[in-house]
């Protein structure tokens, strides 16, 4: 397979050339087998999501009809060939990749540190809607499938042989067209697949076993545990499951494409699809770098000094074979650090004691800046070297990274500290801030709304359920032994009301971030906001929040929360200029 663009992906291109190329194999008189592979250095990338995002209710009907007649009906084909077919995986296999891939007779892949295989449709609101349910289902039975797919995650090579989506791996590119043609000599006759032979059950039972029954019984409760009701995706899964477990191969496969075509449908898959895919790959980009052309990659740091958080990031750096200097301020010389790149230090006052040490041309990087840090140095041939860097937990597990930059940090320093948090693969986020952290500010606003709730008189365990109801991980309120204890009575304030109050001074202080231009831009506030598990999931972030709420009823919904709690509910004017221009919050 080598489709245009970088990956191959299930577009239009894909589905006129698999149905031609299904039909040329069927012409074949005696064929001896067939391995399908590519020529990128992925295997296969997944479905198309730019076209998935776009579908709307009255084009159901028809994406219903594209997924079962030209995607699921060649692959059909392909799988009920007179000969085996191998895929042979030679990189990443993820969502409609491995769904190929489970279309095969064999499936075989390198064991690279690059290789990635797994149906991670649910991470985007969606499910495998290519056979991928049916298939994993039927091949290895629902105990084993249905935590693939729920999950979504990312196997290596060696989780996915063990976990039964794989049956063999080699160790390099050479060996993998080799091995592939060795399994066609040797098994001429391995073209029928498990559930195309005669008397096949779904393995370890369908949903008359008892073991099934039970599974699919507590299910839902260990799902709604996870999602609180949140996210469509899941349930529909398991919606889709039971039938698949209920009925035969080809109506399990029927049931699949409606769940897609349903999930497609929803605000939660688009808004998710938005941010986690399209604007995540476009922070992570070149075109993000605030120096396009600055490629330097970060080889050697030093770092003052030592303490967890720090300690963390040098482990980080060993990890990505990053040269790390641990010192003290007492011990160290300027021969030390003469080829280091970064100077990194974890407390404003130690940055005047070491400014005789640090090397012409070397970043220098506070972490976690207490004051402004175009402040903290004099020297001018310091100031515009010098950055904040927000490492917002001392565990290295938080994926994002917010860059303080100032109207003195020259773009080049900020690019390659751009490069080095993405040579940790954490994400990025630019800010023009000379030590406010967004997140930080946002989960501020949070806390604050929370404790004014618990001043007026609301119970806390209310106020921090409603809180998660709302799909964050935790509730404003840290301490709740003195839930209901309050000498204030207990106001009457609508549910729908605490939750509003606690979301919307979120989504209200991340548009005044935007509109401050603390925050470059819509996607990083969005993406800083996901990942960081600051906004709910199926929010896609604040800023996209406001998109699918709708402007106008955004405004609407400020102008009455103002009216009864105040005017930190005021709709910035951001909100209302977009309003008379008819536009989206967009970049």
């Amino acid at each position: 397979m080598d489709l245009d663009g970088p990956v191959n992906a299930m577009n239009a291109q894909f589905r006129r050339a698999i149905g031609e190329t299904v039909n040329r194999l069927e012409g074949v008189a005696n064929l001896k087998g067939v391995i399908i592979t590519s020529a990128k250095s992925t295997f296969f990338a997944g479905g198309d999501l730019a076209e998935l995002a776009q579908v709307t209710a009255n084009q159901a009907d028809e994406q219903f009809k594209q997924i079962e007649d030209e995607i699921k009906a060649p692959l059909r084909r392909l799988e009920k060939i007179a000969a085996p077919v191998v895929a042979a995986i030679n990189g990443a296999a993820l969502g409609g990749g491995l769904e190929i891939g489970l279309a095969c007779n064999y499936r075989i892949a390198v064991d690279s540190e690059n290789m990635q295989l797994g149906l991670p449709e649910v991470t985007l609101g969606l499910l495998p809607g290519a056979g991928g349910m049916v298939r994993l289902i039927h091949r290895l039975g629902a105990e084993k499938a249905l935590p693939l797919i729920l999950d979504g995650n990312r196997l290596n090579a060696a989780q996915a042989l063990e976990a039964g989506l794989i049956d063999a791996t080699v160790t390099n590119q050479k060996e993998l067209l080799s091995a592939a043609f060795e399994y066609i000599e040797s098994n001429p006759d391995a073209c029928t697949q498990p559930w195309d032979q005669k008397g096949h059950q779904i393995k370890n039972g369908n949903i008359w076993d008892p073991k099934i029954k039970q599974l699919l019984s507590a299910a839902p409760f260990q799902v709604y545990k996870k999602t609180r009701g949140l996210l469509p995706a899941p349930e529909v899964i398991l919606s889709v499951a039971s039938n698949i477990l209920a009925t035969d191969f080809d109506s399990g496969m029927k049931a699949e494409s409606r769940g897609l075509v349903q999930l497609t449908l929803t605000a939660e898959a688009k808004n998710m699809i938005n941010t986690l895919f399209f604007q995540t790959n476009a922070v992570n980009s070149k075109n993000y770098r605030p120096a396009a052309d600055t490629t330097v990659t970060v080889t050697q740091i030093a770092i003052f000094e030592s303490d967890e958080l720090t300690n963390n990031i040098a482990f980080a750096c060993e990890q990505q074979n990053i040269t790390i200097s641990l010192n003290k301020v007492s011990q160290a010389s300027k021969q030390d650090l003469l080829t280091c790149q970064l100077i990194i230090v974890n407390n404003n006052s130690l940055l005047e004691t070491i400014e005789p040490l640090i090397p012409t041309g070397a970043a220098i990087v506070v972490l976690n800046p207490k004051q402004p840090v175009d402040s903290l140095t004099s020297n001018n041939e310091l100031s515009d070297r010098t950055i904040g860097l927000h490492w917002l937990s001392s565990e290295n597990s938080h994926p994002v990274v917010e860059i303080c930059c100032t109207e003195k940090t020259s773009i080049n320093t900020a690019a390659i500290v751009f490069n080095f948090v993405r040579q940790l693969r954490k994400t990025p986020i630019v800010l023009h801030s000379t030590k406010d952290s967004y997140l930080t500010r946002i989960t501020q606003s949070y806390v604050d709304e929370g404790e004014r709730l618990l001043n007026e008189g609301s119970n806390s365990i209310l106020i921090n359920n409603l809180g998660k109801q709302l799909g964050m991980p935790k509730g404003p309120i840290e301490a709740c032994e003195d839930s209901g204890s309050n000498d204030i009575a207990a106001p009457n304030i609508a549910r729908q009301d605490i939750k509003d109050r606690l979301l919307f001074r979120q989504v209200i202080e991340a548009l005044n971030c935007y509109e401050q231009g603390i925050v470059r831009t819509v996607a990083e506030s969005n993406v800083a906001a996901i990942q960081s598990q600051t906004a709910p999931t199926w929010s896609g972030g604040f800023l996209q929040f406001v998109n699918t709420y709708g402007l106008q009823s955004f405004k609407a919904r400020c102008d009455s929360l103002t009216q009864r709690y105040g005017e930190r509910f005021a709709a910035p004017n951001i909100i209302e200029e977009k309003l008379t221009k008819q536009q989206l919050i967009a970049d």
